[in-house]
């Protein structure tokens, strides 16, 4: 029997070359099964987000009617779309929308490497997502008959029955919101910092841009005010000329010779000129 091997620590230089030797080794068949893996699945992912946001974007009911009778619907995706497309709003109804953005983020995600438990903590959050959006919509919007499905789909209403159950309405709709906010900033990376920004950027876009067409309007309205002014104290002139000078033609007039006359003549039009 061998005498047994003590432990030996390594030294830092030992332990650093080590490492080196092992970053030199080339990656084995699993690494590059990983990769090979994860960017399949982007590019089945990817296709599957925009070919619903077509199917979505495009989704009509009258399509239903044009399928049965073996006419082209519509719908981009055909009537495969429209089948997807139904299903899926009567299911989240407005919250459909949110699907086909959810999988074009995670595809662009598995492109960029991201690793899997990203992958899985972003895919969660798009689902809490849209399940929020869902209840906000069945919430704020199911009273409205916006569109030919209900607003929130099958599972909003079912969420919001029992949410309401338990906070009310407008307590439902303040937790949902808070849910649907933090679902958004995990799935998004979004920062409040950065969208409170954009919003004051936006707001002060938007006012100056209606202060513009605002003064640009009162200008308008200014000028078309003066113009009208000016023409009625035009109208109105022509009328006072027209009718002193037919008081003048009616006035009589006694004087000796033809300049005389033409000299009272014009004394009578300014004086009815006064008068009227």
């Amino acid at each position: 029997m061998g005498n047994p091997k003590g432990n030996r620590r390594l030294s830092g230089r030992e332990r650093s070359k080590r490492g080196d030797r092992a970053a030199a080794e080339p990656k084995g068949k699993g690494a590059l099964r990983t990769g090979m893996a994860r960017d399949i699945a982007a590019v089945v992912l990817l296709a599957l987000g925009v070919g619903a946001g077509f199917a979505l974007g495009t989704f009509s009911a009258l399509d239903g009617a044009l399928i049965a009778r073996d006419l082209p619907p519509a719908n981009l995706i055909g009537p495969v779309g429209h089948s997807v497309a139904s299903g899926v709003y009567g299911l989240l109804g407005f919250a459909a929308l949110v699907v086909p953005l959810a999988l074009v983020t995670i595809a662009w995600r598995l492109f960029r490497g991201a690793t899997g438990r990203l992958t899985a903590v972003g895919s969660g959050a798009y689902l809490v997502l849209t399940l929020c959006l869902a209840v906000l919509s069945h919430l704020l919007l199911a009273r409205f008959d916006l569109a030919s499905f209900p607003a929130g789909g099958g599972v909003g209403a079912w969420l919001a029955v029992r949410s309401v159950r338990l906070l009310s309405t407008a307590g439902s709709v303040l937790v949902v919101a808070a849910v649907a906010l933090v679902a958004a900033i995990v799935a998004t990376d979004l920062k409040l910092r950065d969208v409170a920004g954009w919003t004051w950027e936006a707001f002060a876009a938007l006012f100056g841009f209606a202060r513009t067409q605002l003064s640009d309007a009162i200008d308008e309205h200014r000028e078309a005010v003066a113009e009208l002014r000016a023409e009625e104290l035009a109208e109105r002139a022509r009328r006072a000329e027209a009718e002193a000078a037919a008081l003048a033609a009616t006035a009589e007039v006694e004087a000796e010779g033809d300049e005389a006359a033409g000299e009272a003549r014009d004394v009578a039009g300014a004086l009815a000129l006064e008068q009227v």
